[in-house]
């Protein structure tokens, strides 16, 4: 997808079929570079076209992380 710029990937279905993924970008130039790619664009069309009747996509800034888990197991913002 993203290469070395994509941090961590999280997918999500409910049982009603609804999706939703979690993206970490290593740095906003990164997911910038991704938003901007020509293959990514095409995906995106095809999706519309094809696949979705709607979308809705929100980019936000994690400001902090807290976790149980030890730091190497989640994503680093």
């Amino acid at each position: 997808m993203a290469g070395d710029d994509l941090v961590h990937l999280k997918n999500y279905v409910a049982e009603d079929g609804e999706r939703l993924a979690l993206v970490w970008w290593r740095n906003p130039e990164t997911l910038e570079k991704w938003r901007n790619d020509p293959e990514h664009q095409d995906a995106q069309q095809l999706g519309r076209d094809k696949w979705y009747e709607f979308f809705e996509l929100s980019v936000a800034e994690v400001v902090r992380t807290s976790s149980s888990k030890d730091p190497e197991e989640y994503p680093a913002p």
